[in-house]
């Protein structure tokens, strides 16, 4: 089973599909689609004891502290199964702040990025404190991809010992 966490309008079918709000029912959604209600910070109560073998995570707020990631990534491996795949999507806000530094990038688009007011989905963290925190927790980092300000990591969980 697959968990994804705070989908906010981004369903995904063959999911549990957990928001803190409800959300409209979508056209394309499939019977193996489960969507419950649920804080982020607290899964256990709709998830219970499953174990997920990937768990895709959108942040729903801005984590720029390394021990507030380093904690709740934490609290994530323990509902991973053995060998299971967290994903983690963001902008990388040192390539904003780089961006606008260098003129390659305008206020305002940087606004859009930051703010969210047409990226509901992404929210800022920084690459490299993702890395030192994955090798903190023991995660081995599967696949990384950045394009342009955005960032997604896969980190196989190899040690589910929390």
């Amino acid at each position: 089973m697959k968990l994804n966490l705070q989908c906010g309008n981004l369903l995904r079918n063959g999911c549990l599909n957990i928001n803190t709000f409800s959300l409209p029912i979508h056209e394309n959604v499939t019977e193996d689609t489960l969507f419950a209600i649920g804080d982020y910070k607290n899964i256990q109560p709709v998830v219970k004891d499953q174990k997920f073998e990937e768990i895709i995570f959108n942040p729903p707020f801005n984590i720029i502290e390394p021990a507030a990631i380093l904690d709740y990534l934490n609290y994530l491996k323990g509902f991973l199964t053995e060998n299971g795949i967290l994903k983690i999507f963001f902008i990388d806000i040192r390539r904003v702040a780089r961006a606008l530094q260098c003129d390659e990038i305008s206020l305002k688009d940087a606004h859009v990025l930051i703010f969210g007011l047409n990226y509901e989905q992404i929210n800022l963290m920084e690459a490299n404190i993702m890395r030192s925190v994955a090798k903190d927790l023991d995660f081995v980092i599967e696949n990384m991809s950045m394009k342009d300000f955005y960032s997604t990591f896969e980190l196989k969980n190899v040690n589910n010992q929390m």
